[in-house]
């Protein structure tokens, strides 16, 4: 939806979808291929439900402008730490992430991530429109979260506080 609302507003996005259907939920896929072909977004919008190799998965951050992961899993179980996340943070990627995500827990809105409320694809496509038409903040956020991911989820850091608790 957030695909068709930045069409609707003059933009030319493409979105890639890229995911592993482990729990299979065949319903799920089946919505989002009817949603996608309701719009007629069947050139702008792309699905790969086997997952990708860690190769294609890094082609694609190198290929991409912005991250966007809206999951949404209802309370009490709020999922969406997701490494994917930082991976796409440490490649130089904004962020566009759902409020309701653990992941929030660490990161500042406005400041190294762009949030939206769940369930919101209108929020999603302005975040997105914000950036595109506003190259400082992309660069803001993009810059801020890839600092973020160095300053304190890498290796050295980790390997660090773990010599700080043992010794």
């Amino acid at each position: 939806m957030a695909v068709k609302y930045l069409c609707d507003w003059g933009y030319n996005p493409y979105l890639d979808i890229y995911c592993n259907n482990i729990w299979n939920q065949d319903g799920c896929k089946e919505d989002l291929i009817a949603l996608r072909a309701k719009y007629n977004l069947e050139k702008r919008v792309n699905f790969v439900f086997d997952g990708v190799s860690e190769a294609k998965l890094r082609e694609t951050y190198s290929k991409s402008d912005v991250f966007v992961q809206a999951v949404y899993v209802p309370p009490p179980s709020h999922h969406g730490w997701g490494l994917v996340n930082f991976e796409a943070m440490a490649a130089g990627l904004p962020l566009v992430l759902c409020k309701s995500s653990t992941a929030t827990e660490v990161l500042t809105d406005g400041e190294n991530y762009l949030g939206v409320q769940p369930l919101s694809p209108e929020q999603i496509a302005q975040q997105i429109k914000k950036i595109i038409d506003d190259p400082g903040l992309y660069f803001k956020i993009a810059s801020n979260g890839q600092g973020f991911v160095k300053d304190n989820l890498s290796w050295e850091k980790y390997g660090r506080d773990m010599l700080k608790a043992f010794f």
